[in-house]
């Protein structure tokens, strides 16, 4: 009776044991990549092609160069310097990551951020916070898209904010 009892016990705690490894292993992998998941207000995002040159330089033939005359005709054209985006378009959201009293930590946690995310810290004398923000954003889509990131990596509640 006790070598029944015995055994009895041993298939219990087998089974214990199977269906916890299944719960602790097994289940967070099947949740962690679900198969054709499309969460609510996903949009494929659609990459935008940009012409890099805005008129055609055609380069003069040979008899052109060798007549003076003709090369009066012919325009120069000027060196087209990339605009730089934030004085064209002025940038529209920022992320505020989260701000400490100590200034050592926010500066520690954007060198730790700094090849991820454009991150900078701003100082507030009144309350004597420094504030780590990420940014700035011309979509609000690429916002939100970082606060994700910046969320799940640092256990955070960031907020964007609107400029």
């Amino acid at each position: 009776m006790a070598n029944q009892e015995n055994i009895f016990l041993r298939n219990r705690l087998t089974g214990a044991i199977f269906w916890m490894l299944l719960l602790i292993i097994i289940v967070p992998v099947w949740y962690s990549n679900p198969v054709n998941f499309q969460p609510e207000g996903f949009v494929e995002e659609e990459l935008e092609v940009k012409n890099v040159v805005n008129k055609v330089f055609k380069i003069p033939e040979h008899d052109q160069i060798k007549n003076k005359k003709s090369l009066t005709n012919i325009k120069q054209v000027k060196k087209v310097e990339p605009k730089n985006k934030l004085k064209d378009n002025p940038p529209s959201w920022i992320i505020k990551i989260i701000a400490y009293k100590d200034k050592q930590k926010a500066l520690d946690l954007q060198k730790n951020l700094k090849n991820d995310f454009e991150t900078k810290i701003k100082f507030f004398p009144s309350s004597k916070y420094y504030s780590l923000r990420s940014g700035p954003y011309l979509k609000q889509e690429e916002a939100l898209k970082d606060q994700k990131k910046i969320n799940k990596l640092l256990r955070v509640e960031s907020i964007i904010t609107k400029l």
